[in-house]
C-alpha cells in the first residue's frame, strides 16, 4: 500500500479525482483492485487494504482541504490586520475562539497546539523586543560617552545644544 500512497501523490489531480469517483461508484471492491492493479502495476490483496486506502485518502484530502482554507484564512488576516494594534486584537480573538472550540468539543489536543504555537509566537516576539532594548541601551551608551568626551570641547557642546534644541522644535512641529 506504501507504493500506491506514494502514486497518488504524485499523480495530476484530474487522475487522482477519476480514481476516487471509481472508489465512490457502486463498483464491487473486488472489480476496482483489479484496475488498481491493471492500470497502476499495484497488487491490492484483499478489501481491508482496498478501504484503509480509501479511508488515508479521505484524511489527506481533508487535509490538503484545511491547508487550502489556512492559506485563505491568512490572505484574509494580512488584507484586514495590518497595524500591529489590529493585529493583537485579532490574534487574541483567535487564541479564545480556538480555546473554546477545543473545550467545547473535548478536543485538548488542539488547544494544546494553538498554546504552543502562541507560545512561539510570544518567544519571537520578545526576542525581537530584547534585542531592539539591546541596541537602545548601546545606542544610549554610546551617546553618553560621546557627551562626556564632548564636555572637554566648549564649541562641540554648543553644536549638541544647537541640535538638541533643533531635534525638540521638529518634534512640537510634528505634533
Amino acid at each position: 500500500m506504501t507504493k500506491l500512497k506514494q502514486l497518488w501523490r504524485a499523480m495530476p489531480d484530474d487522475e487522482r479525482e477519476r480514481w476516487r469517483s471509481v472508489f465512490v461508484s457502486n463498483v464491487p471492491s473486488a472489480e476496482i483492485r483489479e484496475r488498481i492493479r491493471a492500470e497502476l502495476d499495484i497488487g491490492l490483496d484483499d478489501d481491508a487494504q482496498l478501504c484503509r486506502f480509501r479511508d488515508w485518502e479521505e484524511k489527506e484530502r481533508v487535509k490538503d482541504e484545511l491547508e487550502e482554507l489556512m492559506k485563505e484564512d491568512e490572505r484574509y488576516w494580512e488584507e484586514q490586520f495590518g497595524r500591529d494594534e489590529a493585529l493583537t486584537r485579532a490574534r487574541n480573538k483567535l487564541l479564545r475562539c480556538s480555546y473554546a472550540r477545543s473545550i467545547r468539543y473535548g478536543n485538548y489536543q488542539e488547544g494544546l497546539r494553538t498554546l504552543r504555537g502562541d507560545c512561539r509566537i510570544q518567544r519571537a516576539d520578545l526576542a525581537v523586543k530584547n534585542s531592539a532594548e539591546l541596541h537602545k541601551d548601546g545606542q544610549a551608551r554610546a551617546l553618553e560617552l560621546c557627551l562626556d568626551d564632548a564636555k572637554k570641547f566648549p564649541e562641540v557642546v554648543d553644536l549638541f545644544r544647537h541640535a538638541f534644541t533643533a531635534l525638540g522644535k521638529a518634534r512640537e512641529e510634528q505634533v
